[in-house]
């Protein structure tokens, strides 16, 4: 009769893999195989003119507070878009899909056409050379009436957007603007911002992931989460932490220093490229953002020099006066 050593069985079956090893660990290879197929499939950043120096991409925030400028400044990133022939979408969450062409066509007549080669015609003759690429939703595409015309508001389907991206876009990945972050549709989580927050951050990153487009969400700064020197941070905005974490990369519309000779932007966070300028500086006459960002002084790049040290001298006032 053949003798079990319990200890032998005991110490046997202490040594056989758990469930879900394979699947953390055998599997994992596959998984970077895969990941290497998809390698060229990561966002690329903007090609937009004045932000083309901070190489923002992925899931990119661009924040502020209210009348800076945000909207302004993603028109101009959507007009650039067109005119290079690239697809987009546009979330509108706080304003109607008019609005939205309005600001648009208002915009492009502003722009210096030497730049851009952005046409000045009829309102018309606009909608429709944007027509073909412009794909525009607003609040109003989440309606969902019942039976007696009650309104309530349907979550955004993250699967079905990913889903019709890569069947409608299967070369050319579309820009994404959501206008703003914070007003996104979610599925019912009550009073709890935080959660509806981390729910959409989320599945933007998964959106991003499995896509390869870029989304550029518009988000509102808190006032009161404000640097001493009226600098905005990530920790400015409402779900902070969730943001700071998840997204790609973010600048700040930081507005007119005191005496409202220049405007700054300044650049939060670029997961991609080390490497990017922190800063931009733009004079009054040229803050519709038709130049480079290498030509925002309008002469030698001295001035731009001179502006740097000038930031590391008044580091502890924001809101100075930049060199003539």
């Amino acid at each position: 009769m053949e003798v079990t050593d319990e200890k032998t069985e005991n110490k046997a079956t202490k040594e056989e893999p758990k469930a879900g090893t394979k699947f953390f660990i055998e599997n994992a290879f596959d998984t970077l195989a895969e990941l290497l197929k998809n390698w060229n499939n990561r966002p690329k950043p903007t090609k937009f003119q004045l932000l083309e120096s901070m190489n923002i991409g992925g899931l990119c925030l661009i924040g502020g507070i209210p009348q800076v400028g945000k909207t302004w400044l993603i028109c101009q990133m959507i007009l650039h878009d067109i005119k290079e022939g690239k697809p987009v979408i546009i979330f509108s969450f706080e304003m109607p899909k008019v609005e939205i062409v309005k600001r648009l066509y208002i915009t492009a007549s502003q722009m210096n056409e030497d730049k851009f080669g952005v046409y000045k015609k009829s309102k018309a003759d606009f909608i429709t050379e944007i027509g073909n690429l412009l794909h525009l939703r607003d609040i109003t595409d989440f309606f969902a009436p019942d039976k007696n015309d009650n309104i309530s508001i349907k979550p955004m389907n993250y699967k079905e957007l990913s889903n019709e991206i890569n069947s409608y876009f299967p070369n050319d990945k579309p820009n994404i603007y959501i206008d703003s972050f914070h007003e996104i549709p979610t599925p019912d989580k009550g009073d709890n911002q935080k959660a509806a927050i981390d729910y959409n951050v989320l599945n933007l990153r998964m959106l991003v992931d499995n896509t390869g487009v870029n989304v550029f969400c518009v988000a509102q700064a808190n006032r009161a989460a404000m640097d001493k020197g009226g600098k905005i941070g990530l920790h400015s905005f409402s779900g902070s932490a969730s943001l700071e974490y998840t997204i790609d990369s973010a600048i700040a519309l930081n507005g007119y220093t005191d005496t409202e000779d220049y405007f700054v932007i300044d650049l939060l966070k670029n997961r991609y490229f080390h490497q990017a300028v922190k800063e931009i500086v733009i004079k009054k006459d040229k803050v519709l953002f038709s130049i480079s960002s290498k030509e925002a002084f309008n002469d030698e790049d001295e001035s731009s020099k001179n502006a740097t040290n000038s930031k590391t001298k008044n580091k502890g006032n924001r809101r100075t006066k930049r060199p003539e």
